[in-house]
């Protein structure tokens, strides 16, 4: 089994949550670079910031976010959002550090570690085709985290205590219980890059690294990499979820009242308003 494989899986991590670790800034810092306004920041426990307005309105949707610094890292851990998993957000997270993220929701989970605004590794934990190609990943080791927990309903909880386990972190409920400062951050406050075109596609397809610009960005040409010229997840173009589902909010079912589908067949029969919304998350996740 490899190391940290049977770490304690903390149970806020089982379901419907993004959470990253940064290393070397303040719990301020950090916000700030998802784009909240640190100064509206108050030290909240889980409960008080239980009652912060968050989730989908008509205005777009709303995160939560929850930050702390433990030794030299800090966390972000984010309910009823995914701004965390982003490429931009992440590219400002990890300038000048390094920054690991993970997500889980219902139907996805994502791994990600990104170095000096550059993402390293991303990729969709059993998806084999979005496995990275380099040597010496993360792939084995999350997939061993993984299969420690199988049938145990924990979503990439297991993956989120490897982590911990690797930088040597206690982040437990009841730890993450206790108050921190605490913000909510709408979407579209969040860092984000010029919307590409829309990607109908099935299956993944493999980026090509393009010249940084001179803001330090990738072109965005059909919105297909991350910034960073990561590998995508396949899910995105295979059985992508839309942002309204991802808020953990929505039923299971798409607004024809049947299960969610594929992005091509999503794109071929919702409605044009419903493929703005759906196409926006995976243009922001920068899978599109």
């Amino acid at each position: 089994m490899e190391a940290g494989a049977d770490a304690p899986v903390p149970d806020w991590a089982t379901a419907w949550m993004c959470v990253t670790f940064t290393r070397g800034m303040d719990a301020h810092e950090v916000l700030a670079r998802y784009g909240a306004d640190p100064s509206r920041a108050r030290l909240l426990d889980a409960d008080e910031a239980s009652k912060l307005p968050t989730g989908v309105f008509a205005d777009g949707a709303v995160s939560l976010l929850r930050s702390g610094r433990i030794g030299d890292w800090t966390f972000c851990v984010e309910e009823d959002g995914v701004i965390g998993s982003w490429a931009e957000p992440l590219a400002e997270l990890s300038r000048g550090t390094e920054t690991y993220s993970v997500l889980t929701t219902e139907g996805l989970g994502v791994f990600q570690y990104w170095r000096d605004g550059e993402c390293v590794e991303n990729f969709e934990p059993g998806m084999e085709h979005t496995r990275p190609e380099q040597p010496e990943t993360w792939w084995d080791r999350v997939e061993a985290a993984l299969a420690a927990h199988e049938g145990e309903d924990a979503g990439m909880a297991p993956v989120v205590a490897l982590v911990l386990d690797h930088l040597g972190l206690t982040l437990d409920d009841a730890v993450l219980a206790g108050p921190w400062p605490s913000v909510t951050l709408a979407e579209d406050d969040a860092p984000s890059a010029p919307l590409g075109d829309t990607y109908a596609g099935e299956g993944p397809v493999r980026p090509s690294r393009h010249p940084r610009t001179e803001h330090g960005a990738a072109p965005r040409h059909g919105a297909r990499t991350h910034a960073g010229g990561c590998p995508v997840p396949a899910s995105a173009h295979g059985g992508g979820i839309p942002r309204e589902r991802v808020s953990g909010r929505q039923p299971p079912h798409g607004p024809t009242g049947a299960p969610y589908r594929s992005r091509s067949s999503i794109l071929r029969t919702f409605p044009e308003t419903v493929i703005g919304k759906e196409s926006r998350i995976w243009r922001r996740l920068g899978t599109l």
